[in-house]
């Protein structure tokens, strides 16, 4: 694979984002004697290039420090357009998609109603390619598909035929699907695979007209599909440095009635079941539970859209035994607030986030020190207004979307971002997180704006920017004057892959000929790219050419 890395893309996310009120204002800076804001610098990061024009700019824009000469955010012109692709259309509601062990996306789409509806799994490969791996009758897909230990990618559908729930596997390496077990009741949270090898989920709720709901639980599934009820109530999301389950309940369970939230609590959950209480989280001081994120410095981090001191948000730690760090607590005289509620972890180890207010936002970091740092600044009427989460990509910058169609590249050691525009398609909706692909390009599923043509799955890239792979297997050494060897590789790209050979032998297109007598024969192939895919680094395979028998 190519070093070097920069992917780029845009979505249109909503045409017209609805925000919640939010006081128009500059920002604020933070007062030494607030307890509350005392440790955050709220100073921005990295605008060394541009610091004068930043706020002063004639016309109101903001600039990017990525350009020395401050070229205007809004001037596109010198800016290649990212490259929106449609790989898979459905009239289904999609998940959102996994990177499997093979460097394939999978996902599924089905019915998310009670009603005998279908659905469908499928895989996109580099090249493009669509496959439908498996479809439903009567069943309805619900969750996310979660990567094993063992290679396998594994889910289960929610609803619908004889059975609640099935509970199956895929093979990446043959693409097959296999039912493994049918499921009393069906899992409501995605799977998260613990380090007992157990997936975590939480088990739907039937019922709460009378406050008694039924189901809610944790359930753990093995790999044989064999599901335990716990008993215990909470929201399973990461498996932290200590090999326990952390979550929170605050987030949405489904019930008959809709929506339902639990207390507002953090926890852990060990691989003995025992599950401790970290934090009742106070709404009006610490915020709202949220999904938390594990920091470089093993604690866990997160971040409240609304609650705390003044009811804008809050941004927070806590380690394993409840230690709680409130690490900034936003206002709502500052340009952004009400952060988006997950964090991403930066290749430094850092927190990152991103920020909303009435006509702008902010992306900031939080450090293993508990700094706050705001480290850029979007104009809404100018860059749009950045939307959640980030993405870490694998060259170890942080990506992500604004509603202006944009898409930005922030480097987190420049402390620098610059942004593409994107062009080609109608307006369409997020429906998930994006994530990158074994081409270097970036994956989601998304909703027609005017819910009439279905739902998308799609991938964003820079034009020839897209990284590929090369499937070369070693050859067997031959003898002298034997016949002539057929040689085949494959790129990931779909694209055709040409030879060259030097040492003992020659080559003509693919076949490869043993002419020049006894010694190693090296064959390399190649691809060299086309408008969409950067050239695939090489692959060299050798084998000896041996005397013939008795010589």
């Amino acid at each position: 694979m190519a070093a070097r890395r920069e992917t780029s893309a845009v979505i249109v996310v909503l045409a017209a984002l609805i925000l919640g009120a939010a006081a128009p204002g500059s920002g604020a800076t933070p007062d030494p004697n607030d307890p509350v804001s005392a440790s955050a610098s709220g100073e921005r990061a990295g605008f060394s290039a541009c610091d004068d024009s930043l706020d002063n700019d004639s016309n109101g824009r903001i600039h990017y420090p990525a350009d020395p000469a401050c070229t205007d955010y809004n001037d596109d012109s010198d800016i290649a357009s990212a490259v929106y692709e449609m790989l898979k259309v459905s009239p289904f509601e999609m998940t959102e998609l996994t990177l499997g062990s093979d460097g394939k996306m999978y996902g599924g789409a089905g019915e998310m109603q009670e009603t005998e509806g279908g659905g469908e799994i499928f895989r996109l490969a580099p090249d493009g390619t669509a496959t439908t791996l498996n479809t439903f009758s009567g069943y309805l897909y619900s969750t996310k598909l979660a990567n094993g230990n063992d290679g396998l990618l594994y889910g289960a559908t929610n609803g619908g035929g004889t059975y609640y729930s099935r509970f199956f596997r895929i093979d990446p390496s043959l693409g097959t699907y296999t039912e493994i077990s049918t499921l009393g009741d069906w899992p409501v949270t995605e799977l998260v695979l613990g380090s007992n090898e157990l997936f975590y989920s939480v088990l739907r709720q039937d019922s709460c007209s009378t406050g008694n709901c039924t189901g809610g639980d944790v359930i753990t599934i093995d790999t044989l599909g064999q599901m335990t009820e716990t008993g215990l109530r909470m929201v399973p999301q990461l498996v932290g440095s200590d090999g326990a389950i952390y979550g929170a309940s605050n987030l949405p369970v489904t019930s008959a009635e809709g929506p339902l939230r639990v207390p507002n609590q953090i926890y852990r959950l060990d691989t003995a079941g025992n599950m401790t209480v970290l934090r009742y989280m106070d709404y009006a001081t610490d915020g709202e539970a949220s999904t938390l994120v594990l920091g470089g410095d093993a604690l866990l981090y997160g971040a409240s859209e609304f609650g705390g001191p003044y009811d804008a948000g809050t941004v927070f730690r806590i380690d394993s035994e409840g230690n709680f760090t409130l690490i900034h607590a936003f206002k709502w005289t500052d340009a952004g607030n009400q952060p988006s509620p997950q964090l991403t972890r930066g290749a430094d180890g850092a927190g990152y986030g991103v920020t909303r207010g009435e006509n702008s936002g902010d992306l900031f970091r939080v450090d293993a020190a508990g700094t706050y740092t705001i480290v850029h600044h979007f104009d809404g009427y100018v860059e749009g207004i950045p939307q959640n989460p980030m993405v870490l990509g694998n060259d170890g910058a942080l990506y992500g979307l604004t509603n202006f169609q944009k898409f930005y590249r922030f480097d987190t050691a420049a402390d620098s971002i610059l942004a593409r525009p994107y062009a080609g398609d109608t307006p369409l909706t997020m429906t998930s997180a994006f994530i990158e692909g074994s081409d270097c390009a970036f994956y989601g599923t998304v909703r027609d704006q005017d819910f009439r043509n279905g739902w998308f799955a799609f991938r964003l890239f820079t034009p020839g920017g897209m990284c590929q792979q090369i499937d070369f297997a070693a050859l067997a050494d031959r003898t002298l004057g034997g016949a002539p060897i057929k040689v085949a590789a494959t790129a990931s790209s779909g694209l055709p892959v040409s030879f060259s050979a030097d040492g003992h032998c020659t080559i003509v297109g693919d076949t490869v000929f043993l002419r020049r007598g006894v010694g190693v024969c090296r064959v390399t192939a190649k691809q060299a790219g086309d408008s969409r895919f950067e050239p695939a680094e090489p692959v060299t395979q050798q084998f000896r050419v041996r005397p013939r028998p008795g010589r």
